[in-house]
């Protein structure tokens, strides 16, 4: 599997988007990383449950699966996650940025 990682600005949100419309519509899948997993207060960055919500509302990724996965979840849920997006039956999986979701 080729893994790139790219980090982008904020303000080219909507070009990574549509980049990543195209790649999944190829039948490719994305890791989208965010810096936390719940809003904060102190923080204006984005967090990985508001963002994978968004994600799964836009409209171009409307017709694909948006999965969550972070390390307070339940390793239950954990697991059922990863196994999803290990079968394909998940294309974006939003992530928080700590390896914690790792067992």
């Amino acid at each position: 599997m080729l893994l790139t990682t790219r980090v982008t600005p904020e303000q080219n949100r909507d070009k990574v988007y549509g980049f990543l419309a195209e790649r999944l519509a190829e039948g490719r899948q994305a890791f989208v990383i965010y810096p936390l997993v719940e809003e904060s207060e102190r923080s204006d960055l984005q967090a990985a449950t508001t963002m994978a919500g968004e994600l799964s509302h836009r409209p171009e990724f409307q017709r694909f699966t948006v999965d969550l996965l972070h390390g307070q979840m339940p390793s239950e849920d954990k697991d059922r996650i990863m196994q999803r997006f290990a079968t394909g039956k998940t294309s974006i999986e939003a992530r928080g940025t700590r390896g914690d979701h790792e067992r």
